[in-house]
């Protein structure tokens, strides 16, 4: 018989898709996000601390990385590429303020002369 269904070429089964309901995305995204605001923040710090220092005319001394003194930074602000600094000279009252709120874990003093 030619129309014999168990003779036939089985076909391919198709390929299904993966289907989420809407709750699993949005707790998803939700877990996604706890990590992702975490790194974006400290990358806003450590672009604010790096942008005040080239754009003030300021002295400072980086810890050497063999130093076992050195304060630790955060893993994720060291891989975006923050250092510790060990000291920071300021010319004005206001940039010291500042300074000591940017680098806490820095010496932060003001000097004549740094700002000329």
């Amino acid at each position: 018989m030619p129309g014999n269904p168990n003779t036939a070429e089985p076909q391919k089964p198709r390929r299904r898709w993966y289907q989420f309901r809407l709750r699993t995305l949005l707790v998803g995204t939700a877990l996604l996000s706890i990590p992702c605001g975490y790194v974006g923040n400290e990358w806003r710090i450590v672009a604010t601390r790096w942008n005040w220092l080239l754009h003030h005319r300021v002295a400072f001394g980086v810890y050497n990385e063999t130093d076992a003194s050195a304060p630790k930074l955060p893993y994720v602000r060291r891989l975006l590429g923050d250092h510790s600094l060990h000291y920071v000279f300021v010319s004005t009252p206001d940039e010291e303020q500042i300074g000591k709120e940017l680098f806490p874990e820095a010496q932060v003093s003001m000097v004549a002369g740094i700002g000329q």
